[in-house]
């Protein structure tokens, strides 16, 4: 996992991971604030990574953020454990919005 600051416009820390099993094995040393992953990752994908992270009690609670350009998600997969969906393109406008939106 790479991990650097995204200092403008959204002045965060972020980690990258290819997939939902690599995403899991860097969350074994951090606890994110939030977790963005996109539906369709090979290995594991968003839903798995849900799942997996549901079981985990350190990391239940965090909220979690599915990114998609699959317009039929909702019939696809189970979308109860994201706080959101975002669908693809994703812009530093939409990001603001999302994190206004969970900050609430």
């Amino acid at each position: 996992m790479m991990s650097h600051e995204l200092r403008t416009p959204l002045n965060a820390v972020i980690g990258f991971a290819e997939n939902g099993v690599k995403a899991l094995a860097e969350m074994k040393s951090w606890t994110p604030d939030l977790v963005l992953t996109d539906m369709w990752m090979p290995e594991m994908d968003g839903q798995q990574l849900a799942e997996a992270m549901a079981a985990d009690p350190r990391l239940a609670k965090v909220p979690l953020v599915g990114i998609t350009a699959d317009v039929e998600i909702e019939n696809t997969h189970s979308v109860k454990r994201f706080a959101k969906i975002l669908p693809k393109p994703v812009t530093t406008h939409r990001l603001q919005s999302l994190f206004r939106d969970l900050a609430g």
